[in-house]
This record gives C-alpha cells, sequence and structure tokens, in this order.
C-alpha cells in the first residue's frame, strides 16, 4: 500500500493516533515535500487542501504502515469533500515517491488564501484549553 502524505491537523501525532485509535508512534513517519503545490483553506473551514501551484512547495509528513481499518476512519474524518489522488512527493530519507493524498474534490469551495499552520495549533490550543469552546471565556 502506498505512504499516505498529510500536509494539515494530520501532522499532529496525537491526532493521527486518535483517528486511527492507536498509541502516538504506532506508524513510521519521516518529513516530506510535496512540489508545485500550496496549502489553501477550504471556505467556511479552518483546514486546508492542497492545490496545484508551480513553484510552491507544501511540507508535511510520509506515513508508513497504515491498514484499510486506518484508512478508512482517516478518510471519514477527513470527509466527503475529500478524495486521495496519487502524487509524487519528496521523503527527508527515501527521495521521490509515490504518495496518496487527501485532496478536495473538484468542486468544493476554495479560499485562495494561504492555510497558516501556526494560527491552526495556535486556535487548537484554545480549543483545548477551553474544553473545545471556539472563543476564549
Amino acid at each position: 500500500m502506498l505512504p499516505l502524505f498529510v500536509y494539515g491537523s494530520l501532522v499532529d501525532p496525537a491526532i493521527l493516533a486518535r483517528v486511527c485509535r492507536r498509541r502516538v508512534g504506532a506508524f513510521p513517519t519521516e518529513p516530506a515535500t510535496l512540489s508545485d503545490h500550496r496549502r489553501v483553506y477550504v471556505a467556511g473551514a479552518w483546514y486546508p487542501t492542497v492545490v496545484k501551484c508551480c513553484g510552491r512547495r507544501v511540507d508535511g509528513l510520509l506515513i508508513d504502515g497504515l491498514d484499510r481499518d486506518c484508512m478508512r476512519r482517516l478518510g471519514e474524518y477527513e470527509g466527503p469533500e475529500y478524495e486521495t489522488r496519487a502524487r509524487l512527493v519528496v521523503g527527508a530519507r527515501r527521495g521521490k515517491v509515490t504518495a496518496r493524498v487527501f485532496i478536495a474534490r473538484p468542486g468544493v469551495r476554495l479560499l485562495h488564501q494561504d492555510w497558516d499552520p501556526e494560527g491552526w495549533a495556535e486556535a487548537r490550543g484554545r480549543l483545548l484549553r477551553n474544553g473545545g469552546r471556539a472563543a476564549d471565556a
């Protein structure tokens, strides 16, 4: 089975573990890059997708060892607006490799504004501190 390249919330090992119902660190990972793409927001959402963009790159992780059950759970987590597509990525250790990537389906409305991973991590931290409530009390 092809490795999975992740670039958004699934880069967080705790989120990946929770979604797959495995322990943190259960899957081998390595830093990787998807060339000629950029991360943008899905309209009305806090999460990203990737779109083709010559000369840009998206940093993320390659994940190996995902079984069918975990991929099913990841598909449910990503939701019906995403599908997996094969893309060539460059792993820090293994170099060029074909990997599956969750990408928004055609027709999903996007904001052509770069997704801010640091802003997402900050917002996630606020949500966790506030018991899942969106705003600081």
